[in-house]
């Protein structure tokens, strides 16, 4: 039968056994062992009632007994292991993957969601082999083995940014991240399970609701505020949609906490320019429409006067192609003789 490794509180337990007990409750509530949240030296002084500087004075002889203690072996399995979990992923793991390549060091389900991600944290942070970098604006929290392996994997998504700003078109449009990702990839000689482990602990890229995975400072793939929201819809719709369906498609998707209101995104869709009016309350993408803004009879002008004389229906279907009108308005208006004329075969030519 294999041998069971120690969990993670049956280490901590071992290596606080020469502790006092105020040295044991100032690591516990340091580190957040007991609930996984973790207090400042501050609060501790208050707590204790003691200065800052005396709490960390117990902070340092205390982690000093531990890392002494920690030399008799106590925790080399468990380091060995997350080595090699970091080690096969270039030397830069996310830290919730690593976790997971560690739950069976966890007493119970309970807590996995806890204390177990601070008790790792601790016992990987006081063998001095391992190195962790909290999450901040650009990065997730993630342990590597070194600058130069951390050094690497910055190099490599700094590249990879690069690459992207510019193809923005491509990248979602024609769903190239994959080809450009294999080829940043292969410049900085990356397989391609490392490059992957690597794009995980950046926090410059993303996928939007629709699948579409690219940088996050595009707002096709993470939308911020309604005209965002009404771009991304109507470019997936690939086609004109009325105000109230686009609000509703709204509501559906975006995030709970944030509220959409009908009226806002009608405002939205009038005053920003990216938004063309095709029909009764009806918006399209400008950058997907081929007509001019306009009437009715201006659509007409436009069609005839770039295709030439057009049969009534052939005129019909150009101009619902971007258009939303009914065919005996467009009919109708073909009857100006001001502008239009019917020619012996029924076509309709532009007057000259």
């Amino acid at each position: 039968m294999a041998k069971k490794n120690l969990t993670v509180e049956e280490i901590i337990e071992i290596l606080f056994e020469d502790l006092d007990s105020r040295q044991k409750k100032v690591l516990i509530k340091r580190f957040g062992l007991e609930n996984g949240k973790e207090v400042t030296l501050a609060q501790l002084g208050n707590l204790f009632n003691v200065t800052r500087e005396r709490i960390r004075q117990i902070e340092a002889g205390a982690l000093e007994i531990v890392k002494n203690k920690a030399k008799s072996g106590h925790i080399d399995e468990l380091i060995a292991e997350a080595v090699r979990h970091i080690d096969s992923a270039g030397g830069v793991k996310k830290e919730n993957h690593l976790l997971t390549d560690l739950s069976h060091y966890c007493e119970e389900e309970s807590d996995k969601s806890i204390s177990f991600a601070s008790r790792i944290r601790f016992l990987l942070d006081i063998s001095g082999d391992i190195y962790y970098h909290r999450e901040d604006e650009l990065v997730a929290s993630h342990w590597h083995l070194s600058e130069v392996h951390q050094k690497k994997a910055f190099d490599f998504l700094s590249s990879l940014v690069k690459h992207l700003k510019d193809k923005k078109k491509q990248t979602i449009n024609d769903k190239m991240f994959n080809a450009f990702f294999t080829e940043v990839s292969e410049l900085h000689k990356l397989e391609k399970d490392v490059a992957n482990h690597y794009l995980k602990i950046s926090k410059k890229f993303g996928e939007n609701i629709y699948g579409d995975f690219g940088l996050m400072s595009w707002a096709e793939v993470n939308p911020r505020v309604s005209k965002d929201w009404i771009y991304l819809i109507l470019k997936k719709a690939n086609r004109p949609m009325h105000f109230k369906e686009i609000a509703d498609e709204i509501k559906r998707i975006r995030p709970t906490n944030r509220k959409t209101n009908t009226q806002t995104i009608h405002n939205e869709l009038i005053k920003d320019k990216r938004f063309i009016l095709v029909g009764r309350g009806i918006y399209g993408l400008r950058e997907m429409d081929e007509l001019p803004a306009g009437t009715i009879r201006e659509v007409l002008i436009h069609i005839l006067k770039n295709q030439g004389p057009m049969k009534p229906k052939d005129i019909i279907t150009a101009v619902l192609k971007n258009r939303i009108f009914k065919e005996t308005t467009i009919l109708f208006n073909l009857q100006n003789k001001q502008f239009f004329s019917r020619l012996k075969d029924g076509s309709y030519s532009l007057n000259k």
